[in-house]
């Protein structure tokens, strides 16, 4: 069923809840190889600027977003360590990507992590429909050397916040991956969130050739 709304998707946390419940010390690892036929585009250092999933008809500027405690973008308003920064709840159509560790631009081999949030003042969110993405479905990632990355969709996941699959969806990856979280499952009005994270995986495609 769908959630309700209207009702806020609270807090991602970057390390485990997508609704401000908590949150878990940011600890990265190895995340499961993807199996690619031909070798990965070499990373991109350009900031992304947009993002397009036309078969979930999310369309969106990026804003970056920061990590509390982790450096990067600062975290406003303040909060613990180890929660993560999301757009205005107001501006539910808004995304944005997750900048950590100081630096000005995506980090090699970690995968490109996109916030979103479900719905929102009265609003659908950009990410109202990522429970309906398919496998093989296309994300276009614009960026700000005028370039666009294209990925592929190649796992979907709902789980609980409380199991939010830290290291697999934040962690160092082979080749150039891309995560998708906003909120989902039921809502708990008393908490004012949803229980579970939706978040989809995907794999940067191979450069064309001429």
């Amino acid at each position: 069923m769908r959630r309700p709304l209207g009702a806020l998707c609270g807090v991602l946390a970057a390390v485990l809840l997508v609704a401000g419940c908590g949150s878990l010390p940011f600890a990265p690892g190895p995340s499961p190889q993807l199996n690619s036929p031909q070798p990965a585009p070499l990373p991109s250092t350009a900031k992304p600027t947009g993002i397009d999933v036309p078969s979930i008809k999310a369309h969106s500027s990026l804003i970056p977003l920061g990590i509390q405690g982790m450096g990067g973008v600062p975290v406003t308003p303040p909060s613990k360590a180890g929660e993560a920064q999301v757009p205005d709840v107001h501006h539910p159509q808004q995304a944005g990507w997750i900048q950590v560790a100081n630096k000005d631009t995506p980090v090699a081999n970690d995968p490109l992590v996109i916030l979103g949030h479900v719905d929102g003042n009265s609003q659908h969110g950009v990410f109202f429909d990522l429970k309906n993405i398919e496998i093989g479905a296309k994300v276009h990632i614009s960026r700000d050397d005028g370039t666009t990355s294209t990925y592929t969709v190649t796992k979907f996941r709902q789980i609980k916040k409380t199991n939010f699959p830290t290291q697999d969806v934040y962690g160092p990856a082979v080749g150039n991956q891309i995560r998708l979280v906003t909120c989902g499952g039921d809502y708990d009005a008393v908490h004012r969130n949803y229980l579970d994270s939706e978040i989809a995986y995907g794999t940067e495609d191979p450069a064309p050739t001429n």
